[in-house]
């Protein structure tokens, strides 16, 4: 079995595949980093001793990757750890400026979505940051948007202000708020929705091939079910990037 890992900027995110299949997901917070390898050890109980043969570890975080190494190396009992993008590298085409500068997360979103629609496309991925990606129609990575994603956004609305709370974003139906907490809440749940149906519109005028759009994520799930931009919520998708680069490595 292989153990996929993608450490975020708030999360490590983490699949087992038995062969292509993924028969386990979860995600440990960064705020439990530092009892990680507990965390690991609770989500992995159940598998037959030794299952784990291999481990791939994708980050965009430096600071907590030393430590999430240790804990791996804790909880899974010396089993090497592949880093992707150092060991093995990504099998897809960046044609962009600065390649070196594309997040390897971003990447691996590439792969995993191609594959899987072998089609021009884009990736909404709605982590720390809001990105939107783009995929050529021969499968290359050309590009792409960052925007602050919603927790963020959430985070800095409160710290930049006096009197305005830190809310909890939720699913609304309405629009208009009917006091301070709603109309934070739907500034940013509506808001965010209306930034990616915005900047799908634009970059589809700009790349017409673009077919579909994929959204994964930790908090895909949480605006799919309104963002009409959004064709398929695929919260693996990364995990799957994972895969297919190693056994492609």
């Amino acid at each position: 079995m292989l153990l996929a890992l993608d450490l975020g900027n708030t999360s490590l995110s983490a699949g087992v595949f038995d062969g292509k299949k993924l028969v386990r997901r979860f995600r440990v917070p960064a705020a439990e980093f530092s009892i990680l390898a507990a965390r690991l050890q609770q989500h992995l109980a159940g598998l037959p001793q030794g299952a784990i043969k291999r481990v791939a570890l994708a980050s965009v975080n430096p600071p907590w990757l030393y430590a999430v190494q240790g804990s791996l190396h804790v909880a899974l009992h010396g089993v090497k750890v592949v880093m992707v993008g150092r060991d093995v590298k990504v099998p897809v085409e960046a044609r962009v400026d600065h390649p070196e500068e594309v997040g390897v997360d971003r990447l691996l979103n590439a792969v995993a979505a191609f594959r899987r629609l072998k089609e021009a496309c884009l990736i909404a991925d709605f982590g720390s940051a809001l990105t939107v990606d783009v995929v050529s129609e021969d499968g290359a990575y050309i590009g792409g948007v960052i925007a602050p994603g919603v927790g963020m956004s959430a985070a800095a609305l409160h710290a930049g202000t006096a009197l305005l709370p830190e809310v909890k974003v939720e699913p609304l139906e309405r629009v208009i708020g009917t006091d301070t907490i709603t109309c934070i809440q739907s500034g940013l749940f509506w808001g965010t929705i209306s930034t990616l149906e915005g900047l799908v519109a634009r970059l589809r005028q700009e790349y017409p091939a673009v077919g579909k759009v994929l959204a994964t994520g930790g908090d895909a799930e949480l605006f799919a079910g309104r963002c009409a931009a959004i064709d398929e919520v695929v919260p693996e998708l990364t995990l799957e990037g994972i895969r297919l680069t190693v056994e492609e490595g």
